[in-house]
C-alpha cells in the first residue's frame, strides 16, 4: 500500500487528465492536491510542501520549466521530487527539464500503472531510513535442467500456484527464460510490462515499489515478472539486475519461484546463487541423467552444498525408463519427488492457461506438485494449522491420513 502520509501535487491544465491522475493516486492511498496553472502550483507547493509534484510543461502564465526553476531556488521546496508529465517529446525539451532539476520525464499519453510505479519508486528512495520490519527472509526456489523438454516451466508455474494457494500468500513467479519464456502464457496473462521495461532503469532506481509495479497478478495469488516479448531484449538484462530484483522479492515475500532456462549464463547463475532449493528436473532416460550429472558438476564448482539440490524425476513418457535406483546411483543423490506421467493433463493446462494444480487438482501429477510445495515450505509453516486453511491444505491433510 502507499504511504498514507505521502502528498502529491498534480499540476496540469487539462481537467480530464487532472481528474484521472487524482483518482488513480487517491485509490492507492495518497493525498492528492491539484493545480491548474503555474502560479497556483507554486502557491500550493510552498504552502503544503508536497512529497512529489507531477508537473505539466504547457500551463497558463508560467510554464512547467519556470515553475521548476523557482521551486529549486527556494530552500523550502528545492528537495521536492518533480516528475514532468507532458506531450512534448523532443529531446531538447527533456534536456531542458533535467537541466532545470527534474527527477523524471514522462511523455503523454501516460499509462497509469507505469506512473504509479514511478511515483512509488521515487517516494521509496526519498523516504528517510527507518528500522526495517522484522520479516523472515523468504525462500527462492529454482526448478532447473540443462536439458530442454524436462517440464521445468510447467513445474515452476504449478509450484508457484501451489505455494500461493496452500498458504494463501502472494508468490512472485520470475521468468528468467528471457529469450523464450512462457510463464505468463501458462497462466493466461498478457502483462503490460516485462523484464525489458525494468532493464531501462539503473540499479539504484530499482526498488521494491518499482518492481511490484511490473508484476502481473493472477487470481491464484501468483504475481509474474514476465520474460520480454522480443528475444533480443534479453541482452539488456544483466546478472546484477536479476540479483537486485530477486533479493528485493526474497526479502519481502515468503516464497519466490524462478523459471530458469537450460543454461549457466550470468542471469541464470544470479538466480541459482540465491536459491534455497534448486529443483534439478530430469526424466528417466540416459541423456537427461547425463545432463543432470553435468549440472551437479557445475554446482560443485560453484560450491553449492548438496542439501540445496533436490532431484525431481519427471516421467515425461508413458512407459519404460531407467530404474530409479540406477538414476540415484548416477547422481549420488536421492530423488526428492517423482511426477507421474500426465502429458495430456499438462498440455491441456497450457492450452487453456489453467495450471494442472487448479484445473485437475486431485490428479496424481498435481497432487505430487502440491505435496512438493508443502514439504519445501519452512518447518514452522508445516507444523501449524493455518487460521483459515485453504482447500489445498485440507486436501493434502486428508491425503496424508490415508
Amino acid at each position: 500500500m502507499a504511504d498514507k502520509k505521502a502528498t502529491i501535487l498534480v499540476a496540469d491544465d487539462d481537467p480530464r487528465l487532472q481528474r484521472l491522475t487524482q483518482y488513480t493516486l487517491e485509490q492507492q492511498g495518497f493525498r492528492v492536491l491539484v493545480a491548474s496553472d503555474g502560479p497556483e502550483a507554486l502557491d500550493i507547493a510552498k504552502r503544503e510542501l508536497p512529497d512529489l509534484i507531477l508537473l505539466d510543461v504547457m500551463m497558463p502564465t508560467l510554464d512547467g520549466f519556470e515553475v521548476l526553476r523557482r521551486l529549486r531556488r527556494d530552500p523550502r521546496t528545492q528537495h521536492i521530487i518533480v516528475i514532468f508529465l507532458t506531450s512534448k517529446a523532443e529531446v531538447v525539451d527533456k534536456v531542458r527539464a533535467f537541466d532545470a532539476g527534474a527527477n523524471d520525464y514522462l511523455v503523454k499519453p501516460i499509462d497509469m500503472t507505469e506512473l504509479e510505479a514511478r511515483v512509488r519508486s521515487f517516494l521509496a528512495r526519498a523516504r528517510p531510513a527507518a528500522a526495517p520490519e522484522a520479516l523472515p527472509q523468504g525462500l527462492v526456489l529454482c526448478p532447473f535442467s540443462l536439458r530442454g523438454g524436462m517440464g521445468v516451466s510447467s513445474l515452476a508455474v504449478n509450484l508457484a500456484v501451489s505455494l500461493a494457494q496452500l498458504w494463501q500468500v502472494d508468490v512472485p513467479l520470475v521468468d528468467l527464460a528471457l529469450e523464450s519464456g512462457h510463464a505468463a502464457l501458462m497462466l493466461d496473462l498478457r502483462p503490460a510490462y516485462t523484464w525489458a521495461d525494468l532493464a531501462g532503469y539503473s540499479l539504484e532506481e530499482v526498488e521494491l515499489p518499482l518492481v511490484q509495479g511490473y508484476l502481473a497478478p493472477h487470481d491464484s495469488g501468483v504475481h509474474v515478472l514476465a520474460a520480454p516479448p522480443e528475444p533480443q531484449a534479453a541482452a539488456n538484462i544483466t546478472g546484477p539486475l536479476v540479483n537486485k530484483v530477486l533479493t528485493l522479492l526474497r526479502d519481502n515475500y515468503p516464497f519466490v519461484v524462478v523459471d530458469t532456462p537450460s543454461n549457466f549464463v550470468e542471469t541464470t547463475l544470479a538466480a541459482l546463487d540465491l536459491a534455497e532449493h534448486i529443483l534439478l528436473v530430469l526424466s528417466p532416460e540416459l541423456a537427461a541423467v547425463k545432463s543432470a550429472t553435468q549440472a551437479l558438476e557445475v554446482f560443485a564448482l560453484l560450491d553449492y552444498v548438496s542439501e540445496r539440490v533436490a532431484p525431481i524425476l519427471n516421467w515425461v513418457f508413458p512407459e519404460g525408463g531407467l530404474p530409479r535406483q540406477d538414476i540415484e546411483a548416477a547422481l549420488g543423490l536421492s530423488i526428492r519427488a517423482v511426477i507421474p506421467y500426465g502429458r495430456s493433463l499438462f498440455v491441456a493446462g497450457i492450452n487453456r492457461g489453467i495450471p494442472v494444480v487448479l484445473g485437475a487438482p486431485t490428479a496424481s501429477p498435481a497432487m505430487v506438485i502440491q505435496q512438493m510445495a508443502y514439504h519445501l515450505s519452512p518447518a514452522e509453516r508445516q507444523a501449524q494449522k493455518p487460521p483459515e486453511p485453504s482447500e489445498m491444505w485440507l486436501r493434502l491433510q486428508r491425503a496424508q491420513r490415508r
